[in-house]
C-alpha cells in the first residue's frame, strides 16, 4: 500500500498477566511514512537575482554564461527540511541571448534537461517540480554561454517563487481530471464568472474547488493558465484567496503575446483563488486538470 496512497487505520489487543484485555478502539487514519504528499503554499519568493528589484535570496547578479549556482528551498518560503522535492514557478528576464536553464538536486550528476526556454530579450516562466538534493538545495545551470554562437554574453536574471513541497506523511494526494474550462474572459467564448479582459492592477477571485470539478475538500488544484489580447508586458499572480498578495508571479508575457502556464494553487476561502494582473488588459483562460485532496488519490 506504499505506492497507491491507501490510508491505514489499525486496532490492538493487548495480553497481560491477568488474561487478554479487550480491543482498543480504532486509530485514526494513519498514511505510511513512505508515501510522499503534497503540501501546498501560499506563494513565496526565495530568489530574485535583479540588483535594481526587491533583491531575494543569496545572488543579486545574473546567472552569467555557463555558471551553475546552487540555491537552498528548503527552509525558506514554507519548506521545512524534510522536504523530498518543492514545486516552483522558475521564471527568467533581462535576457541577452537564445538560452535555458536545468534545475537539478544538488549533490546529483546534471541531466541533459531543460526546464525553461527562453529568446533573447524575452520574459517567460515554467513550472519546475524538482528534487531537493543535499544540504536542502538544487542547481541552477545557465548554459549559453554560447560558444557555437560565438556570444560572450549570454546573461539572464532568475527569479524562484515556491508554491508547494512534497514530504512523507500526511498531506494532499494527487487526483487526475479529463482538462475542464472554469473561466474563459472572452466575450464571444466566456465562461465563468467574468466576460471582461482583467485590467492593470485589477485582481479577481475564481472558484477552484467546489465547482463541480475539484470537489469542496480539494487542498490545492492544479491549473493551465493562459493569457491572450495583452497590451502590455505584464503578468499574474494566482494565490489563495484570503490570504495577503504575495510576491510572486505565475505567467510573464510580452504585449501581445498569447501564452500559458502550469499553476498550482492551494484552494483558498471558499475554495477560490485570486488572480491578479500588473499591467495592462489581458484576457484570462483557466483550465483544471487536477486536484489534490486527502485520501484515495
Amino acid at each position: 500500500g506504499l505506492s497507491d496512497g491507501t490510508i491505514y487505520s489499525f486496532s490492538v489487543v493487548a495480553g497481560n498477566v491477568y488474561g487478554p484485555g479487550p480491543p482498543s478502539s480504532p486509530s485514526n487514519s494513519v498514511v505510511p511514512s513512505g508515501a510522499a504528499a503534497f503540501h501546498p503554499l501560499t506563494p513565496a519568493r526565495i530568489q530574485d537575482s535583479r540588483p535594481t528589484g526587491p533583491q531575494v535570496g543569496p545572488y543579486a547578479t545574473p546567472w552569467g554564461p555557463a555558471q551553475t549556482r546552487d540555491v537552498s528551498v528548503t527552509g525558506v518560503g514554507g519548506v521545512p527540511a524534510r522536504a523530498d522535492a518543492v514545486v516552483l514557478n522558475v521564471a527568467v528576464t533581462g535576457t541577452t541571448s537564445v538560452g535555458y536553464l536545468t534545475l537539478w538536486p544538488a549533490g546529483q550528476t546534471q541531466p541533459m534537461a531543460a526546464s525553461v526556454n527562453w529568446a533573447p530579450g524575452q520574459t517567460i516562466s515554467n513550472a519546475v517540480t524538482v528534487k531537493v538534493g543535499a544540504g536542502g538545495k538544487v542547481l541552477v545551470f545557465d548554459p549559453m554561454g554560447n560558444a557555437a554562437l560565438r556570444n560572450p554574453l549570454g546573461n539572464t536574471d532568475v527569479i524562484i517563487d515556491v508554491v508547494g513541497y512534497y514530504a512523507a506523511g500526511t498531506g494532499g494526494l494527487f487526483h487526475t481530471l479529463s482538462p475542464t474550462r472554469i473561466q474563459d474572459s472572452r466575450p464571444a467564448t466566456q465562461l465563468g464568472p467574468f466576460a471582461t479582459p482583467w485590467g492593470p492592477g485589477q485582481a479577481r477571485d475564481i472558484t477552484v474547488a467546489g465547482v463541480g470539478v475539484a470537489p469542496a475538500n480539494a487542498e490545492a488544484v492544479v491549473l493551465n493558465v493562459a493569457v491572450t489580447g495583452t497590451t502590455s508586458v505584464g503578468y499574474l499572480t494566482v494565490w489563495p484567496s484570503g490570504s495577503p498578495p504575495p510576491l510572486a508571479a505565475s505567467l510573464n508575457w510580452a504585449p501581445g503575446q498569447t501564452i500559458s502556464n502550469a499553476v498550482t494553487v492551494k484552494a483558498g476561502i471558499g475554495g477560490n483563488a485570486a488572480v491578479y494582473n500588473a499591467f495592462g488588459s489581458a484576457d484570462v483562460i483557466v483550465d483544471v486538470v487536477g486536484f489534490f485532496g486527502p485520501s484515495g488519490g
